[in-house]
């Protein structure tokens, strides 16, 4: 009887043992943004919206910090991520090719600006700007997918000089000399002072387009209606305060989107930049 008994709970301790080798382990949420900004900065914007988010979901959300835009690119081909928050070009490109579903954005839209000095006055349209330099962001950002769309035949694309930082370090650069051009926000040249404004020429505007966007994965599909619905409310219009008050400006909450709104935008990474 010892030995029947022995082995029944040898039985049982192998049976207890496999259904927790073979139960499904709850993986982490993972948050990601661009690498705009250092990692500790990009904490506190990112925080109280991430901690939102766990409660929504009722899981675990953890923010990765990728290290540069090659990381960057390389995890969301790879489709790492579930929760991204970016750019247009990059929503529409996961909603295509990894069934990423957008859920809200910021309100406005995105649009950029290529200006040049006014003394420059052999510089006047796209044409001109071949074989010169264009100061921008790095690659992939959205404002230097928008100048690379505007040359049809690579032979003609200028050069870009990637600068860090953001617009207005750009618009510094383009001051400095450091190149003849520069790429704008639309909204980064209206508030500069009207003799600064005066100091140069826009010689090139891009079509409006939507403002940075939540997308998920299709892992969190069976939540997303829970998911926009907390976002576009007032607690989530509080927890996404620290984002609004760096990207919005006056904007104040999320808003849905619809799918449209993306369509054929991910064509400025795939039709000009390798791997995508």
């Amino acid at each position: 009887m010892q030995v029947r008994s022995f082995g029944r709970c040898i039985l049982r301790f192998v049976l207890c043992f496999s259904i927790v080798l073979l139960s499904p382990v709850k993986a982490e949420i993972i948050f990601t943004a661009p690498p705009q900004y250092s990692e500790e900065i990009a904490r506190e914007i990112y925080g109280p919206l991430i901690r939102y988010l766990e409660l929504i979901i009722g899981e675990n959300v953890v923010f990765e910090y990728p290290s540069g835009w090659r990381e960057y690119s390389k995890n969301m081909r790879e489709d790492r991520y579930d929760i991204v928050f970016d750019a247009p070009h990059f929503s529409s490109w996961r909603m295509k090719h990894i069934e990423h579903e957008a859920l809200v954005r910021l309100p406005g839209t995105l649009g950029y600006l290529v200006v040049t000095h006014q003394q420059e006055q052999y510089i006047n349209s796209v044409r001109d700007l071949v074989s010169t330099q264009i100061c921008s962001l790095a690659s992939p950002n959205l404002s230097t997918m928008t100048v690379y769309r505007l040359f049809e035949n690579p032979v003609y694309m200028p050069q870009i000089k990637e600068i860090n930082g953001t617009f207005t370090d750009v618009y510094r650069a383009l001051k400095e000399g450091q190149c003849k051009a520069a790429v704008l926000r639309d909204v980064d040249y209206d508030v500069l002072a009207p003799d600064e404004r005066k100091s140069v020429k826009i010689i090139a505007k891009s079509e409006p387009m939507p403002e940075r966007t939540i997308t998920i994965s299709r892992r969190l599909r069976a939540k997303k209606h829970i998911i926009t619905m907390m976002l576009t409310s007032v607690e989530g219009s509080r927890a996404g305060e620290n984002i609004f008050r760096e990207y919005g400006k006056q904007q104040q909450e999320f808003i849905p989107v619809t799918p449209e709104e993306y369509k054929d935008l991910d064509s400025l990474l795939s039709h000009v930049v390798w791997g995508w």
